[in-house]
């Protein structure tokens, strides 16, 4: 582990790298309300729809030949309790619960938890309102998830350590995030304003391997991976 020593991006507007690690951090951070809770992923600003984006975490396989959401869903085994963390559009919440598992999900746009609950097959009170790790929970989840939202926070330290509080002991922590591993990386990624960070695998993989007993690092697809953490 490293203190970040940035310097300014040459290749990428709005971005500092550390020079140390390779690390790439946004110099035009987004305020997290404008993020959201102001529609800001709606269609209407270029984003997909709901129905696109459940259309694109469910049937499109990647490198690994499944959808992200088969990726997170198969790391789990029958039963156990499960905690999303960003939980829209409520497609994994659904799956899992499926498979026989308790859920919760923590959602910061109140707005879309009517349509979260619907898609989950759940009450509205098992989506908590709120920006994590604020939000309360209980501490004996068998998994942690956090599908593409680490990226997005100030302070991604602070947030995975508190996943890693919310788990009993043995508990896992499943994290998919952009990555830039071996000079490899989706352009696109840096092109969506609202990445407050772009991790170098050396860098995250390092950061987890020092707060988790067990790292185990999987590729979805070249430039978007995901950490399988046990605690």
């Amino acid at each position: 582990m490293h203190t970040h020593v940035y310097v300014p991006s040459r290749r990428f507007e709005d971005y500092e790298y550390c020079r140390i690690c390779g690390t790439y951090h946004s110099t035009a951070l987004m305020d997290k309300r404008e993020l959201y809770e102001d529609g800001y992923w709606s269609a209407e600003t270029g984003h997909s729809s709901f129905p696109e984006q459940i259309d694109n975490i469910t049937k499109f396989p990647n490198e690994v030949g499944v959808s992200k959401i088969d990726y997170a869903i198969n790391s789990m085994q029958l039963g156990g309790k499960v905690l999303e963390i960003g939980c829209a559009p409520g497609v994994l919440l659904n799956r899992a619960r499926r498979k026989g598992m308790t859920v919760i999900g923590i959602e910061p746009d109140v707005t879309l938890i009517p349509y979260i609950a619907r898609v989950a097959g759940l009450c509205e009170d098992s989506i908590l309102h709120g920006y994590f790790p604020d939000v309360k929970t209980d501490t004996d989840f068998d998994y942690a998830v956090a599908m593409d939202v680490v990226e997005h926070v100030e302070r991604p330290e602070e947030f995975i350590l508190g996943a890693k509080d919310r788990l009993k002991i043995g508990g896992h922590f499943f994290m998919m995030s952009p990555i830039i591993d071996k000079g490899f990386y989706r352009a696109r990624d840096f092109w969506a304003k609202e990445h407050a960070y772009i991790f170098s695998r050396t860098y995250i993989e390092s950061f987890l391997q020092d707060h988790f007993t067990e790292v185990h690092f999987g590729r979805w697809m070249t430039g978007h991976e995901c950490f399988l953490c046990k605690k």
